[in-house]
């Protein structure tokens, strides 16, 4: 594939991943761009998958900029700074609500199995953790928020 279409295919789930780890419009574009120019500048040579592969390039530009921004935190982007489409949702708010009782490394292999489509040997590769660790996570992940929300329900 050439760069062109590697970008076409894959922008949006980089944006969309970032979107919903950081809520912040303008370094999400920022860190876009850092994405795609590691893409461009050394593209890979043999891969199985262009999308995790991207995510985990992107997650990991994420943690650098937290990291340099001093603003690790487990904790979801503030309501305030997502889309007011998704403000004035009621499902969305229950959504957030509980996704924000999963930690980090949770949330995140929920959002990338039903959000992003990703199967859980591609969120290996991209969070960097055994594929037996990602499906364990996902069990018990899906298990609390069955729980949550039935009690919310």
């Amino acid at each position: 594939m050439t760069f062109e279409q590697i970008y076409e295919c894959y922008a949006d789930s980089v944006y969309a991943y970032l979107k919903f780890k950081l809520g912040n419009d303008q370094v999400v574009e920022d860190l876009m761009q850092e994405t795609f120019l590691a893409l461009y500048q050394r593209p890979p040579d043999s891969i199985d998958s262009y999308k995790a592969w991207l995510l985990r390039i992107a997650h990991h530009k994420m943690v650098d900029w937290l990291r340099k921004k001093q603003l690790v935190s487990d904790s979801l982007p503030e309501l305030s700074s997502l889309d007011p489409a998704l403000e004035s949702t009621a499902d969305n708010l229950l959504v957030y609500e509980a996704l924000s009782t999963l930690d980090e490394d949770t949330r995140t292999i929920i959002y990338g199995l039903y959000v992003e489509n990703l199967r859980c040997k591609e969120l290996a590769v991209m969070l960097n953790l055994p594929e037996g660790t990602i499906k364990s996570k996902a069990y018990y992940g899906r298990q609390k928020l069955r729980s949550w929300l039935g009690q919310e329900v």
